[in-house]
């Protein structure tokens, strides 16, 4: 073991660790800058290079039901408060070693934050610059109109009310308790659509419960996709038929649709074309939330209120008791997560910011607008 760790060491220590992480370094830059400015490039990778990678990758990490991802978390959180300690001690009591220590540390941060540089490159960020799912699915997406968004929240109701109505829909519910089904049910979803789409189909990975889920909940997070270690993450605190969505959500990400709008609107397929009506019903719930919330940008208060009356009472109570769970949730943290989300998305040349996750409402409308009714319009 000791000559392990002084060959490490040694290695950190030479010219070729150098070399090694100005590669990492010089070679993430020119594949972000290929994927932003070289038209095609982005699309190319994403059918021909990137699809090795899932299964590269994200088998390794399935065979164990933990989160890898959420251990690296903890893991990391934990070294880092280790290694201020130990700065401190060594700042304060010997100063006569501050100078190589601090040195030493700071260029191995460097080495392993440039390989995980490019790791991240290659299973992330040049997939943010891919042909959306409107453009792959053919979907004549077009500017969207207040009375459409209208119409769209009452139609969307309509289909809520129908699931709930079914006599099967009791029976339905029992499959909330049993995560094993729900897990192999969104995969399947999922492989239904590589049916159709090639890009969809292929490998799946287990999806993971994150242990801490209500720290999720603290920053309203419903679900994380992990690039490093290709695992699917739900919030097991949220809502149980929130669920559903979600898992389809972060696999439309592990197949490589990095843009928030183009991962909901594949999930919102995958749920609503799966024969269970829980599924069903996530994917549909979702998509009426995030209609809501772009109409009620685009309307004055009164207006807005005016559509949300029109809605069923039952769906009103859903959506009011989602709705209390977030605002129960400490206001501050879910705002810096929000900031965080922000910057991590501008960073990769989602100018919209935040914003992206609405524009999964374009989509919803180019897949209805045969069926959005003009009289139904504000």
């Amino acid at each position: 073991m000791s000559a392990r760790r002084s060959n490490l060491t040694a290695f950190f220590k030479s010219n070729v660790g150098l070399v090694f992480s100005g590669c990492c370094f010089t070679m993430s830059i020119i594949l972000i800058m290929l994927s932003r400015y070289y038209n095609g490039f982005s699309q190319w990778y994403a059918v021909n290079i990137y699809p090795v990678f899932p299964k590269l990758i994200g088998s390794v990490f399935s065979r164990w039901n933990y989160s890898f991802f959420e251990a690296g978390m903890i893991s990391l959180f934990m070294l880092l408060c280790y290694i201020l300690l130990k700065s401190i001690w060594i700042t304060l009591f010997h100063k006569q070693r501050r100078k190589k220590y601090f040195f030493s540390r700071l260029r191995i941060a460097g080495y392993i934050l440039s390989f995980m540089f490019l790791i991240y490159t290659l299973t992330c960020s040049i997939n943010y610059q891919r042909d959306s799912i409107g453009t792959v699915l053919k979907l004549p997406v077009e500017k969207v109109t207040v009375g459409e968004l209208d119409s769209l929240c009452l139609l969307l109701a309509d289909e809520l009310t129908a699931l709930t109505e079914s006599p099967e829909w009791k029976d339905s519910l029992r499959t909330l308790d049993d995560m094993a089904y729900i897990k192999t049910e969104a995969m399947n979803s999922m492989k239904n659509l590589g049916k159709t789409e090639s890009s969809l189909s292929g490998y799946y990975s287990n999806p993971k419960e994150f242990y801490n889920s209500k720290i999720l909940s603290k920053l309203g997070i419903e679900g994380i996709y992990s690039p490093f270690t290709m695992e699917a993450n739900y919030n097991s605190d949220m809502t149980p038929f929130l669920v559903p969505f979600t898992l389809c959500h972060e696999y439309a990400h592990l197949k490589g649709y990095m843009k928030e709008e183009d991962a909901g609107f594949i999930a919102y397929l995958a749920s609503k074309n799966s024969p269970s009506r829980i599924f069903q019903y996530s994917g549909t719930f979702h998509a009426l939330s995030f209609t809501l919330n772009a109409l009620k940008d685009e309307v004055s208060g009164e207006e807005f209120n005016k559509t949300y009356r029109k809605l069923p009472e039952s769906i009103r109570v859903q959506l009011s008791y989602i709705g209390e769970q977030g605002r129960e949730d400490t206001v501050l943290s879910r705002s810096v997560a929000n900031t965080v989300n922000n910057f991590y998305l501008l960073a990769n040349a989602q100018y919209q910011g935040s914003k992206s996750y609405g524009r999964m409402v374009d989509l919803l409308v180019a897949e209805y607008r045969d069926r959005l009714e003009p009289d139904l319009m504000l």
